[in-house]
Parts: structure tokens; C-alpha cells; sequence
């Protein structure tokens, strides 16, 4: 074997490595051993500690590092003066992409040894490894993987997968090693911590694919390699200890949860037949949405979410997953059914989601997980704050239970709904039986209130009191998550939340029949919220085209429903233009003030051609929401008195609350603080200013303004 001088700046292997005799039996076959290293921590020194003890007398060391920030080639040649260290290419390339640079500097070996940095070898772990190969005559060898820091604690003898690409080890978290894995088996692939191939199948696959970075490279390899007729075994002898040393890495050198799950799925549509993807995706998908709803409500809601997001990265990138899959199946010699007895079935899939662990990942124990969640709840729930925002939430219960039983009173826009074939009639008709009748396209909420009916098994009367209902909690939801945006504790989150429901603005719609102004009050938080993250506001929060998408989509329903809301956005975000001349957070307020006019054009388009229907009803200001003629005073408008749920002084206590903020408030606080002001203030000029200057100007209704 011999390796390039450029690469190894001169230094010559050992004599024995030149040459190797075609029989195993009379010499032992070369065996290069490919240390990936990534900033490597304090346990790169055990790992090549360990290597440099191996009793196997045909062995190299390559350290190839991956774009460390600091050389490790000084700390290499301290511990193992013998190996060879190569500079990767730069960029995060992942373990795959830098292990496949032994194709390129390595010549003659028999054996590549895939390393991770953070595992330490038994001495006699190569030499098990190597005549486990020969005697079974497998191409791909793992060890038995062990915590280093217990030794008898078992993490890995070799994986398998369900139908839909889920990893399983059969190992209990934390179980004991009793030789109950010792064994030499077949299995679906082992870890890439530590992977012995033969050299001659690793480049005639093409080594790694560098694109199943992170986390699925050996289930990749290890997958294509059974298609082309190879063994994969799993030698227990061969002990190998493990750091896991994630959490001691960079932040950068992480991998994601999204970015794993994306991976997953890659391997999946590259791997499996035509025939077998029939079959496969759409179980998967209907899965990860089940996934996605059992888990909303919990702290796995991000990993469920990842995988849905993983099968449409994909289908967003065909091009690439067409060129791998031609390679992988370009080699398959062996059909799916082949490999099936080496997964799992679909039980051991359901059983890891209910004891909340897979293979990838170690937890504490059940027991623990629910100890300390029911302390934290408890906590949680015996707080003020909590117990108010129950209160608040018991008594929208209680206020709105004559809807359910009798119905929403036909009182304004809240006229009854006629059912689901009615409505959805109206909107696809080509003419409009309102007044004399018109030509006009219909409005989109008869869609949205057909969709409603026919969620709800066509009970249009419970859409419609559904509707009317949610709107106070799903406001005060969106108050919660916008205080959470913007840095507020818990309490002032969960304060947020009562005092944004409780304000007499909800009732006093409801109490009037104002439709438009309720919808407007449920959605205007979470558009605030989504001005405020395309802004970039908080640098630590993602923006991106997402985000903004997400704004013209709710947009679209607040339009739909009452079209005055998209100018409410458009003036939120100008007002947060003038609040930064003494908050700051210039270039955020014009970048949401932009967002805010791509918001409502993306909402004109969304709405076609409704939108040219209101564009031509020029003299119809009702058709745009404007249908109120203010005649309040300062002082009612103070009071929210515009309907019967406002006056007296209890709702005072909510501006005194507010106006603390500018007094006690620091910082990024203060500044909201500063910002919510103005944008009150703005929406009171909204409603006074016509009263005064022009009493017979049709405004929109304060309750779609406050």
C-alpha cells in the first residue's frame, strides 16, 4: 500500500505496508484505519491512544480532518507519531465527504477501518474485526459499541430499520452487557463510529454519499452494499468505546433534528425499488402526519414536524435524488424482499414512540422523564398567572355554551349560515343573487365557511359558533406567542394572553354581529408576530421566504373575512417605522414595512379574482368594511366603550398596566413597550380623527381597529 507524498509530505509507510501477499493465511492484510476528525475534544488523544496499542501488525492511521477550526496535526503527531494527517476539503463537508478521501490518497489496502474521533479500540479490536470479515465472508464489519464512560453499558451491536427507514438497535437505554448480543449475525447496517469495509467495494460504491450528512451515511453505505449482493456483520469480540461526544461539540458541528430526518428520508427514495416507493410513501406520509398530531401538544412536536418537512425538502430536490438513486440501484443484484427479514415490523416502530427512545437517540429513564414533568406542570400550573389565564379560559367556556345549544344569534354579519352545498353553490357561481344581483366574483369566506361545514360533517351551525368562540382564546394564543417573540418570561407571556382576550373589544363585536372585526381580532397577533420575524427584529429568530409566504397567507383569511385587515398590517408596520425614530430597529421596521406590502399583494393574488371585484366597487365603501360612522369621545374610547361590553373603569386597569411598562421596562422591553403605545395611539387616531374632522365618513368599525 502506499499512499501519495503530497499528501503525506514525504513520510514513507513502514516496509511491511508496501507490498501485501495475495494469501491472507501467509500475511496479513493491509488495513487502513480512516480517523474523521471534526474540532476534535479531549478524547482524540484516547482514540489514537488506543490505536497505536492494536495488536494487528498491518495497520495505518489516516487522520483526515474535516475543516477543524485549529490544526490537529500537532496533537496527531504528539499521540500517534506513526499516522498520516490530510487536510480535508474545507467547508462542513460531514463525516462521509472527509472518509472519502482515503479513494484518493490511499493505494493497496485491503481494508478500510471508518473512525469516528471519539472512540477508543480494544487492542485486539482490528484483528477480530478482519477475521470476522474473512470468515464470513462479509464486506462490511461493526463492532460492539460500548459507553466509554461505563463500559458495561451496551449502545450498539449492529442496526436495523423498519419499512419507513426508522432505526432500531433492540437495546434497552442504559441496558447492561450480559453477553446476551454476542452473537456474529447479519444485520441491516452498523454504525459509522467504527465500520470496517473492503476497500475494493468502497470504491467500487463510490465511497459515501456526502449528501446523507448527518446521520445517515452508514445506513446509506451499508444499504447499497446489500443490494450489491454484500454481507453485512456485526462481531461482537471486537469491543469498541464510545464518547458519544455530541454535546461536546461546536454548536455548528450539531446536526439538527430537521437536517437527520431530511437525510432519513433521502436514503429512503434513493435505496428502495419503484414498486417497494409505492407501497412506502404513502404509509410514511400518513404516518408522520399522524405523528404530527399525537405529538402537538408535546416537546416532540419539533421531531414530527421534521419529518414532514423532510418529505417535501425532498421532492424539492429530485434533481440530486435522481442521480444518487441511479447509482444505487445501477448495482442491485437482490431484490427488496430479500433484505426484509433483516428489518423490523411495524411494532417496533409504535413501541419506540411509546417508550419515547429509538436508536438514535439515549434518555433518561421513563420514570425520571415523568417525575420531573409532573413537578414542573405542577409548578407551572399552581402559578398566578396560570390559574388566571384558566379562570379567563373557564369563563369563555361558560359565556359561550348558549351558541353551542341555541345557536349564534342572527344578529349583523352573523346571520345563520345556510349549509354546505349552498354555500359552496354561491361561490362557484357565476352570479351573485345579493340585491338586484350581480356578475361580481363571490366572496372567498363562503369557501372558507364551506370548508368549515365540511370539517364538521356539514353542521354549519356549530362551524359558525366554533368560529365566533375561538376567536377570544385563539387571539389570546396568538398575544401568548407574540410576547414570547418579542422576550417576554412566562408571566408575561401568560398575561399577555388574559389581558389581550379579556379586553372588551371580542365582546363588544360579538354583542353588535360584527363578523369581520372578531376574525381580524383572532388573527392580528400572529400577523404582528410574523412582521416581526420577517423584520428580523430578533436576529436570533429564522426569516425567510417562509415567514413571509406565511404573511400573505394570513393576510388572504384576515382579507377574506374583512378586508380592511390588510391595511391594519400595512399601518402596523409603518407605525413600527416612525416608533423606531426613539426605539430603534430602523432597518427591521422597514424591512416588516416592505414584508407588509408583499403580504398584501401576495394576498391579492391569493384572492382572484375577488380582489378585481373590490378593486372596481370604488363607490361602495361597505364593500371594503367601511360601514361605521364614529361618534365616540376620547374618554369612550379610553373606556372601550363602542359596544355594551365596554365603559366602567375596570378596563382602565388594562392601560395602567401598559403605561408601567414605560416606566419600569429596560431595554428591548422598553422599546416594545414604546412601539406597542404608538400602535394604540394610531389605532385611537384612526377612530377619532374621522369623528371630528369628517362626522359623515364611513370608517371601518373600531372593534377591526383597537
Amino acid at each position: 500500500m502506499s499512499l501519495p507524498d503530497d499528501d503525506l509530505d514525504g513520510i514513507d509507510l513502514p516496509p511491511e505496508l508496501d507490498e501485501q501477499d495475495e494469501d491472507p493465511i501467509d500475511a496479513a492484510p493491509t488495513v487502513v484505519v480512516v480517523v474523521v476528525t471534526r474540532n476534535p475534544g479531549p478524547f482524540l488523544e484516547s482514540a489514537l491512544e488506543a490505536l497505536r496499542l492494536q495488536d494487528y501488525p498491518a495497520l495505518s492511521v489516516l487522520v483526515v480532518d474535516a475543516d477543524s477550526a485549529v490544526d490537529p496535526g500537532p496533537r496527531v503527531a504528539a499521540s500517534l507519531p506513526a499516522a498520516f494527517v490530510h487536510r480535508g476539503p474545507t467547508g462542513r463537508v460531514g463525516f462521509g465527504g472527509a472518509a472519502n478521501e482515503a479513494l484518493e490518497v490511499v493505494d493497496g489496502a485491503a481494508f478500510f477501518l471508518m473512525c469516528h474521533d471519539d472512540v477508543a479500540l480494544a487492542p485486539d479490536a482490528v484483528r477480530v474485526l478482519v477475521e470476522e470479515a474473512y470468515r464470513s465472508n462479509a464486506a462490511i464489519v461493526g463492532p460492539k459499541l460500548v459507553s466509554s464512560e461505563d463500559p458495561e453499558v451496551l449502545l450498539d451491536v449492529g442496526r436495523s430499520i423498519d419499512r419507513l427507514g426508522g432505526s432500531h438497535t433492540g437495546i434497552e437505554p442504559g441496558e447492561l452487557d450480559q453477553e446476551q448480543h454476542d452473537a456474529v449475525r447479519d444485520v441491516f447496517y452498523v454504525s459509522s463510529a467504527a465500520l470496517l469495509v473492503r476497500a475494493d467495494l468502497f470504491a467500487e460504491l463510490g465511497g459515501f454519499d456526502p449528501d446523507t450528512f448527518p446521520g445517515s451515511e452508514d445506513l446509506d453505505l451499508c444499504w447499497r452494499a446489500r443490494l450489491a449482493g454484500a454481507r453485512v456483520v456485526v462481531a461482537p469480540d471486537a469491543r469498541v468505546a464510545h464518547v458519544e461526544a455530541a454535546a461536546e461539540r461546536r454548536p455548528g458541528d450539531t446536526p439538527t433534528t430537521r437536517e437527520v430526518a431530511r437525510r432519513r428520508v433521502r436514503v429512503l427514495l434513493t435505496c428502495y425499488s419503484f414498486p417497494s416507493l409505492l407501497r412506502v410513501i404513502p404509509v410514511a406520509i400518513a404516518l408522520a402526519f399522524f405523528e404530527l398530531l399525537l405529538f402537538a401538544p408535546t416537546p416532540r412536536r419539533k421531531q414530527a414536524t421534521a419529518v414532514i418537512g423532510a418529505w417535501r425538502w425532498n421532492l424539492m430536490h429530485l434533481g440530486r435524488l435522481r442521480r444518487a438513486r441511479r447509482r444505487a440501484q445501477a448495482l442491485r443484484t437482490i431484490h427488496d424482499g430479500e433484505l426484509r427479514p433483516l428489518q423490523v415490523g411495524a411494532g417496533a416502530r409504535v413501541g419506540a414512540f411509546l417508550s419515547q427512545h429509538s436508536a438514535d437517540e439515549r434518555i433518561e429513564s421513563l420514570e425520571d422523564r415523568l417525575r420531573d414533568s409532573l413537578e414542573t406542570l405542577g409548578e407551572a400550573l399552581l402559578h398566578p398567572a396560570s390559574l388566571a389565564l384558566a379562570a379567563f379560559l373557564v369563563v369563555v367556556v361558560l359565556g359561550s355554551r348558549d351558541f353551542f345549544s341555541s345557536g349564534v344569534p342572527g344578529v349583523g354579519s352573523f346571520v345563520g349560515w345556510p349549509g354546505v352545498r349552498a354555500l359552496a353553490g354561491a361561490f362557484g357561481s357565476a352570479w351573485r343573487y345579493t340585491g338586484l344581483g350581480s356578475t361580481a366574483a363571490p366572496p372567498p369566506a363562503l369557501a372558507l365557511m364551506a370548508g368549515l361545514g365540511t370539517i364538521l360533517a356539514g353542521s354549519v351551525g356549530l362551524a359558525q359558533a366554533l368560529l365566533v368562540t375561538a376567536a377570544i382564546p385563539v387571539g389570546g394564543f396568538g398575544a401568548l406567542r407574540l410576547a414570547r417573540q418579542i422576550g417576554a418570561e412566562r408571566i408575561g407571556m401568560l398575561m399577555a394572553a388574559v389581558a389581550y382576550g379579556a379586553s372588551p373589544v371580542p365582546r363588544n363585536a360579538i354583542a353588535q354581529g360584527r363578523l369581520g372585526p372578531l376574525i381580524l381580532f383572532a388573527l392580528a397577533p400572529y400577523l404582528v408576530l410574523l412582521l416581526v420575524r420577517v423584520g428580523g427584529f430578533d436576529p436570533a429568530a429564522r426569516t425567510g421566504r417562509r415567514q413571509l409566504l406565511g404573511l400573505a397567507i394570513g393576510t388572504a383569511l384576515a382579507t377574506a373575512w374583512y378586508p380592511p385587515a390588510a391595511l391594519v398590517v400595512i399601518v402596523a408596520a409603518a407605525t413600527f417605522c416612525v416608533a423606531s425614530i426613539v426605539a430603534g430597529g430602523s432597518r427591521a421596521a422597514f424591512r416588516a414595512l416592505g414584508a407588509s406590502l408583499v403580504g398584501a399583494a401576495g394576498a391579492a393574488v391569493l384572492l382572484m379574482p375577488w380582489t378585481f371585484t373590490l378593486a372596481h366597487a370604488t363607490t361602495d365603501r361597505a364593500a371594503f368594511g367601511f360601514a361605521y360612522y364614529p361618534h365616540v369621545t376620547f374618554n369612550q374610547l379610553i373606556r372601550f366603550d363602542t359596544g355594551p361590553a365596554g365603559a366602567g373603569i375596570a378596563p382602565l386597569g388594562l392601560l395602567a398596566a401598559a403605561g408601567l411598562a414605560l416606566v419600569l421596562a429596560t431595554g428591548p422591553r422598553l422599546q416594545w413597550a414604546a412601539r406597542a403605545w404608538l400602535l394604540t395611539l394610531v389605532a385611537w387616531a384612526a377612530v377619532l380623527v374621522p369623528a371630528r374632522l369628517a362626522p359623515g365618513t364611513a370608517v371601518p368599525a373600531p372593534e377591526g381597529i383597537l
